[in-house]
């Protein structure tokens, strides 16, 4: 018999520090199209692994040898994982920890982000694209473009990747790029938003990237923070898909959220979600058992505003899991 262990929660009326300012709506140009095949400025130096000739028969030997048995716990038994299929994806990473997210169309076509890289696969492991986040937004901003986030639209069968640009707020800004076919190495449209948001009354930068989808519009999310560094809130941004996946000039309405941190957007299971739209705010932090709910009330051109937020309260603390070692380095 398989047990889930299930956490319910119960929304209650909230009153926090959490303030949203609805700013003005922004209209962004397009600053460029990329041909992921024949970037301008992809210098990034990544290193490749190499597949060696077919192993010899001793090789092959010492691997079809039976794996001896593993004692198990006897109070606790389960069934091993069944392996069906796989193969090294995206290798190229560069830096700890491996900020990494993925996406797969409905065609079986994988895109991976990892730290400053970029690669796309099939199903079957064949390689599609290998290109760093310097080459898909090229000739713009900074050197040091990181945080990747990527998502795939299935209403519109198309890619959205995005990161940071910059870690000061002279040079903070937002990068988005939107494909412009269901092929991840057809050209991509790229965009730029202003990472330094005039909220605070002092300059701020953004961190943290969080990305969900809607039917209509990309939600994006950062954490602003000053030159301390210190946190000065959030900003969630609602961004027109049909003229982003066209190259057109889009249509951004930011949020600012005065005491709120790392905003996730809630994403539907099997198809976008809304309106109205759901964030999760872990405000609180260490052993706790509530979770914080921002709803935006509806699309950029239908008035779209956040409501007062909810606390979700659980039978269950929760916390950040423990510091630990990151792989080849001696940082927690």
């Amino acid at each position: 018999m398989k047990v889930f262990l299930a956490i319910w929660l119960a929304a209650v009326p909230l009153l926090i520090q959490a303030q949203a300012t609805k700013l003005p709506v922004q209209k962004v140009s397009c600053e460029g199209i990329t041909d992921p095949l024949s970037p301008k400025n992809d210098w990034t130096v990544r290193l490749k692994n190499s597949p060696l000739p077919s192993p010899s028969s001793a090789i092959e030997e010492i691997k079809e040898a039976p794996v001896p048995e593993i004692p198990t716990n006897k109070t606790h038994v389960v069934s091993p994982p069944t392996y069906i299929t796989g193969f090294s994806a995206n290798t190229n990473n560069i830096g700890n920890p491996n900020d990494n997210d993925l996406a797969i169309s409905k065609d079986g076509i994988i895109v991976s982000v990892v730290n400053i890289n970029i690669a796309a696969f099939d199903t079957t492991g064949e390689f599609l694209l290998d290109i760093s986040l310097n080459g898909l937004f090229s000739g713009v901003g900074t050197g040091n473009k990181f945080d990747p986030r990527v998502l795939y639209d299935p209403n519109r069968d198309r890619f959205i990747i995005t990161c940071l640009d910059g870690l000061v707020p002279s040079t903070s800004t937002i990068r988005i790029a939107f494909s412009s076919t269901n092929d991840p190495r057809d050209p991509w449209f790229t965009y730029g938003l202003e990472g330094n948001v005039p909220v605070t009354g002092v300059p701020v930068w953004s961190d943290y990237p969080q990305i969900g989808l809607t039917k209509d519009e990309l939600l994006l999310t950062t954490n602003l923070f000053d030159e301390e560094p210190e946190a000065q809130g959030a900003v969630v941004y609602q961004i027109e898909l049909d003229s982003a996946f066209a190259g057109k000039e889009l249509t951004v309405q930011p949020h600012y959220l005065r005491g709120t941190f790392s905003l996730c957007p809630v994403l539907g299971a099997t198809e976008p979600l809304g309106p109205p739209y759901y964030f999760v705010d872990n405000v609180g932090r260490g052993a706790d058992n509530k979770i914080v709910l921002h709803q935006l009330t509806n699309t950029i051109r239908n008035g779209g505003a956040f409501s007062t937020p909810a606390t979700l309260t659980s039978q269950l603390n929760y916390s950040l899991s423990p510091p630990a070692v990151q792989a080849g380095s001696p940082l927690r």
